[in-house]
């Protein structure tokens, strides 16, 4: 008997975005018995799509050259359900295939991937290669052979029962494990392929479960990140063999009762290292920028191994690079190794300084080897700065194209590009919707030139489904005196928040905006509707203030014209009292004298 393994694949220079998958959480599986399965055969508008019954092990599905058949859900990660097409991609020298799955590799573990495949003896190329992609559950197009694209992170993968000259070949691999005795012979002479050949003399090894089929006839092997791999399988000398792929963990390393601990190998020896170009960065001085993957330049690696890293190999002369740590921005030094996770969560700063240009230099890592030879990113100074506006178009149905409408500040053209090319890709400023469901993602950039910085890169996605989902913000008027909330709005991406209609009042306060999920937006604020939301009124409470008593100068010679305005401090109020009292009192005397004189 054989097994499957693995040759990853696709690198994608991309930011971590939604359609990551730590596989982690769970294990794929791949049972004939349970999971729906649906044949493609032919392309564009030639394909026929046929559904497989469960149980079928023996239909043609698969068995022929360039069949793509579609696993459902063969893990789901955080509720999202993760589907897999498994295209056969060669047949090598007139090898034919028995079982494409259900096979009897190891017959008490259907949810293994296991093909039974034989060859003549006199076959040059004794190998049938498969070629296994991922997409987001439901966003698959056979006639398109496209789909939403879903990156699988930390991926093992093992091959059990290699013997009888049976063999797996890998690439791009990160590490693998071996029994420590094990019976294969690990080859790298085919550059860039990495190949584990069960070396027994004469071919005569015929493993089992308790004496080597999980032991000396097995590899797993580990990769970082995949979205698509490769896999051929064979023999140097028989004419048949079963294989079968396992996505996990995988048995324990056993022979019978006895536990091998299998030892862990960095696979630096078949690994070939990666690419990248130089780059120019438009800045203006004194200004800080998030650097994104684009400044370390076109990221590219022979093996299809993702970029890991960046290591900076030397700072800029004369201005400040910075990186977050914990709650501090700390300069980087010569030699700092910076994950790919760090740049696309906006942990790396540069801050220009003075007016002429400045440089850095930096290695690409694949998860085993830098670069050869270090890059150069150029950083230009420029006078000013601008922004980009790009708005959510919202929710749309698919097969059409939409314009963007992204406008940069400078007026100079913005850039697009799709980070889900299976559901929309982009033609110039516009949109094009494919016939896939799902997220679509795009990002708008420019670059800049000898006058302005390049502009913060803006990012927007939408579901592309065949029935468009709107969404309802529902304003409240947040217990008003009197007047009434705007209308609801219902639909989807980008709106332009109402102002206060309905003139709505509260006694003792002032209308100060709408809250929406912990945020306060101003009217006419523009507003990303992704889901049922409140806008609740605002109100700032009217403080009312009392002025500071009015006094008048002792100085002041200026009789007043209102004695209560004067204030008792003042002297002519003093003399004037006097005089009054002084006046009073005669008229009494003389009053009284006269009302004492006796009569006539």
């Amino acid at each position: 008997m054989g097994s499957l393994s693995l040759i990853p694949i696709l690198a994608e220079n991309k930011p971590v975005a939604a359609n990551e998958f730590d596989t982690a959480l769970g294990t794929l599986t791949f049972n004939e018995n349970t999971q729906a399965r649906t044949v493609f055969r032919g392309t564009g508008a030639g394909t026929v799509e046929t559904s497989l019954a469960l149980g079928t092990t023996s239909d043609r599905g698969g068995r022929d050259l360039n069949d793509r058949v579609l696993y459902s859900s063969v893990i789901t990660i955080n509720g999202t359900p993760i589907d897999a097409l498994i295209t056969t991609v060669s047949l090598g020298d007139r090898a034919t295939i028995g079982r494409f799955d259900g096979g009897q590799a190891v017959s008490s573990a259907p949810d293994l991937f296991q093909s039974d495949i034989s060859y003549p003896a006199n076959s040059t190329d004794k190998r049938v290669t498969f070629s296994f992609r991922f997409f987001v559950g439901g966003t698959y197009n056979g006639v398109l052979d496209a789909g939403t694209v879903a990156v699988l992170q930390n991926v093992l993968v093992n091959s059990y029962d290699l013997d009888s000259t049976q063999f797996t070949e890998m690439t791009g691999f990160q590490s693998y494990l071996l029994s420590p005795n094990t019976t294969l012979t690990v080859d790298n002479s085919n550059v860039g392929r990495t190949r584990f050949v069960d070396n027994v003399a004469g071919g005569t090894s015929t493993w089992t479960a308790t004496d080597g089929s999980y032991t000396k006839g097995r590899v797993q092997a580990k990769f970082n990140n995949i979205s698509s791999f490769t896999v051929s399988i064979g023999a140097t000398g028989s004419t048949g063999g079963w294989f079968a792929l396992d996505f996990g963990a995988g048995f324990g390393w056993t022979e019978g009762a006895t536990v091998f601990t299998p030892i862990e190998t960095l696979n630096t020896a078949g690994n070939r290292p990666p690419v990248s170009t130089d780059t120019t960065t438009n800045v203006t001085a004194g200004n800080s920028i998030t650097l994104s993957r684009s400044a370390f330049g076109n990221y590219s690696d022979p093996d299809a191994n993702p970029m890991i890293s960046v290591r900076i190999d030397t700072i800029p002369t004369n201005s400040a690079l910075e990186r977050l740590v914990g709650n501090s921005w700390t300069p980087v030094t010569n030699g700092t190794d910076i994950p790919t996770a760090d740049i696309d969560d906006g942990k790396l700063r540069y801050i220009h300084s003075g007016v002429s240009n400045d440089q850095l230099s930096f290695s690409v890592n694949d998860g085993l080897v830098f670069s050869n030879s270090p890059n150069i990113a150029t950083f230009i100074p420029v006078t000013q700065t601008q922004s980009i506006t790009f708005l959510n178009p919202g929710n749309k149905t698919p097969n059409q194209t939409i314009a963007s409408s992204a406008t940069a500040s400078s007026g100079l053209t913005v850039t697009l590009s799709s980070s889900t090319p299976g559901v929309c890709t982009v033609s110039g400023l516009d949109i094009v919707l494919t016939g896939t469901g799902g997220t679509c993602t795009i990002v708008a950039n420019q670059a800049g030139n000898g006058s302005y910085a390049s502009a913060p890169s803006v990012t927007q996605s939408f579901q592309v489904s065949a029935v468009v989902v709107n969404y309802t913000l529902t304003y409240n008027g947040n217990s008003q005196s009197s007047g009434l909330p705007p209308a609801n709005q219902v639909g989807s991406g980008s709106i332009t928040i109402q102002n206060n209609s309905g003139n709505l009042t509260n006694t003792g306060f002032t209308f100060g905006g709408w809250l929406i999920n912990g945020v306060t937006y101003a009217p006419g604020a523009i507003y990303n509707l992704s889901a049922d939301a409140t806008a609740t009124a605002v109100w700032t409470e009217v403080v009312a203030t009392v002025p500071p008593p009015q006094t008048i100068p002792a100085s002041n010679t200026h009789p007043p014209s209102n004695l209560a305005r004067t204030g008792l401090g003042s002297l002519e109020y003093m003399i004037l009292a006097l005089v009054f009292l002084v006046l009073a009192g005669f008229s009494s005397l003389v009053i009284a004298r006269r009302l004492d004189k006796p009569s006539r």
